[in-house]
């Protein structure tokens, strides 16, 4: 594994009610997430994801365009970023 520095860093929590799902498009950046609470099903592709349970944690390391979503199946809205 490599060493990564965090320079930039940009957090958000959100608390979703089934059913739910989105994807995040590319960035040149590592991306982490994290589950807090219950667990959700996160993919790059549509052939490649895992379930990530209570306190989970995954790093997209080169920031591919990915999905989360509550389960497998649903369309996926495009997330949208808004900075106050």
């Amino acid at each position: 594994m490599k060493h990564y520095a965090f320079v930039d860093l940009f957090f958000f929590r959100s608390d979703l009610a089934s059913p739910w799902g989105f994807s995040l498009s590319e960035m040149k950046v590592p991306r982490f997430h994290i589950v807090l609470k219950g667990d959700c099903y996160i993919g790059v592709g549509e052939n490649h994801s895992i379930c990530l349970k209570h306190m989970g944690i995954i790093m997209i390391s080169h920031g591919d365009l990915h999905w989360i979503a509550d389960q497998v199946v649903h369309n996926m809205s495009k997330a949208k970023i808004i900075f106050y």
